[in-house]
């Protein structure tokens, strides 16, 4: 990462550290190690080093540039932290650059978490205690505000609508999920039917369905299972070769197995001499990616069916 900068101050804290960077990975505690090195550099990197005491003597270490906001360049790093103990060995870990939050904690051993539990760095502790104090404040605002709203529409529900959000959650209490559907289902079928479920069903919760030109299907765009075009081989470019032991897309040179009895039947009858040039099987489809709606794209790839350069290794199980 290029040369350090040279050693300018010997610290007793380590730079950003606070409680909330590194967890005890052990469900036990150990004494303080004596604190043997303690070096911060101009540039933020800090070499300490601990002795602790067990079953054996072990050697907590803690070096490197704990991230933080404030930019560190060349040097951000990360901070390395390790005990040569047998816990240790397996705990080891490293905190890489960006904002320091509580989700990317270092899981430690008991030695090390107590080593960097003396270095915090005071000022870093108290100005983590304000942002969580001020994070909680928010919270409990907005769950004020929240039950204002809901406390305001409920009584305007109330006024002009009265009884009816109990009878709604008592009916939703009761009916099961199916008679649900085909209550909806038989709704629907009316004009009236239709602009209620609409209004329940906006198209911010449910979005109209998309065209997809290459895969030509209707697609949901914010369903995660629908996201993906997947197109497979087309019949009309695919080639089986090798005595059926793989089969060759022409449209996109890849190779895949119609089924695993295509395998399983070379294995047992191919020659072994050629075993080794049957590729991996590349999967059923020529195309995945994102869905389009532009038909020309579409044509314009719809005009390259085949493509020139074959593998070597798929050219000569099409010789043989």
């Amino acid at each position: 990462v290029g040369s350090k900068a040279s050693r300018s101050a010997h610290g007793t804290h380590i730079p950003g550290l606070t409680s909330l960077a590194y967890g005890n990975g052990s469900r036990d505690s150990t004494g303080v190690p004596e604190l043997k090195k303690a070096v911060v550099e101009d540039d933020g990197y800090v070499e300490f080093e601990w002795l602790a005491h067990g079953s054996s003597a072990y050697t907590v270490r803690a070096e490197g540039v704990l991230p933080s906001e404030r930019p560190q360049g060349e040097f951000d790093v990360g901070l390395w932290v390790t005990c040569n103990c047998p816990d240790g060995l397996t705990r080891g870990g490293r905190t890489r650059g960006g904002r320091m939050q509580m989700g990317h904690r270092l899981v430690v051993c008991k030695h090390a978490n107590a080593a960097l539990s003396t270095v915090h760095d005071p000022e870093a502790e108290v100005d983590v205690e304000l942002k969580l104090k001020k994070a909680k404040l928010e919270a409990a605002e907005r769950e004020r505000q929240r039950i204002e709203s809901e406390t305001a529409e409920k009584k305007k529900q109330d006024e002009l609508m009265p009884g009816e959000r109990e009878r709604i959650e008592s009916v939703l209490e009761k009916i099961s999920g199916a008679e649900l559907v085909k209550m909806i289902r038989e709704k629907i079928k009316t004009v009236e039917g239709l602009k209620s479920a609409a209004s329940l069903f906006s198209e911010d919760l449910m979005p109209k369905l998309k065209y997809c030109f290459r895969c030509n299907s209707d697609y949901n765009p914010q369903s995660a299972s629908e996201r993906i075009c997947r197109v497979e081989h087309p019949d009309n470019c695919t080639h089986t070769s090798c005595e059926g032991s793989w089969t060759e897309c022409r449209r996109c040179n890849k190779c895949f197995l119609v089924s695993r009895d295509q395998m399983t039947a070379f294995l047992v009858s191919g020659n072994p001499n050629d075993r080794d040039d049957v590729p991996d099987d590349e999967g059923p489809y020529y195309f995945e990616g994102e869905h389009t709606s532009d038909q020309e794209l579409v044509d314009e790839e719809e005009s390259h069916y085949f493509r020139d350069n074959i593998p070597e290794v798929r050219r000569r199980c099409l010789e043989n």
